[in-house]
């Protein structure tokens, strides 16, 4: 599993149903992959975003994601992003602008997106790499598939919000769509029947 656009505030916590009686045994390793190429997954030894954190219910592995620890790697990563560099470079504020001397590039604000949101940082061991960041998990050595899936208990699954607007069976719409261009508009506020 990889993450494109993570961030430093990305803290996601994921439960994997594996099957009872392998939980003690699944192996999880933080990893990046290198895009644009060949989605190789390369382990990170001593990436530390990716950790087993818990056995919520028997056959569950809770995996916790956290890239507040990773700053630097983002940080260090936005000039690359200061594209095309025949229009843009970095200022000396360090934030993305227009290339002095292009009489095309009027508006700073026009290179300010290309580093704004990285989709994923360089790999702080080759600049000239992408690497997002992910994890990946192993089964035993020994382990066989069943011949048939093995669903997991039903009561693994619970609601996590009290929020109506995700109540089933309840689809709502409201009326406050901000206009801006094409943005569609509702004379009357579609309801479910």
């Amino acid at each position: 599993m990889f993450f494109i656009y993570a961030k430093t505030s990305t803290h996601q916590t994921y439960d994997i149903f594996v099957g009872e009686g392998l939980e003690d045994q699944l192996k999880v390793t933080p990893v990046r992959v290198y895009i644009p190429g060949d989605y190789k997954f390369t382990d990170v030894s001593n990436g530390g975003w990716a950790k087993i954190t818990g056995k919520p219910a028997p056959g569950v592995v809770r995996v916790t994601v956290d890239l507040s620890g990773e700053d630097d790697v983002f940080k260090n990563s936005k000039p690359k992003f200061c594209q095309p560099t025949s229009f843009c470079e970095v200022k000396p504020s360090g934030a993305c602008g227009c290339a002095p001397g292009n009489p095309q590039c009027k508006d700073d604000a026009v290179c300010a997106w290309g580093s704004h949101e990285l989709d994923c940082p360089m790999d702080p061991t080759d600049l000239n790499k992408m690497g997002c960041y992910g994890f990946s998990f192993t089964m035993p050595k020994d382990f066989k598939a069943p011949d048939r899936p093995v669903p997991p208990p039903v009561d693994l699954f619970v609601n996590y919000t009290e929020n109506p607007y995700f109540v089933k069976d309840i689809v709502q719409f409201s009326n406050t769509v901000a206009k801006s261009g094409g943005a569609c508009d509702y004379l009357k506020v579609p309801m479910q029947p």
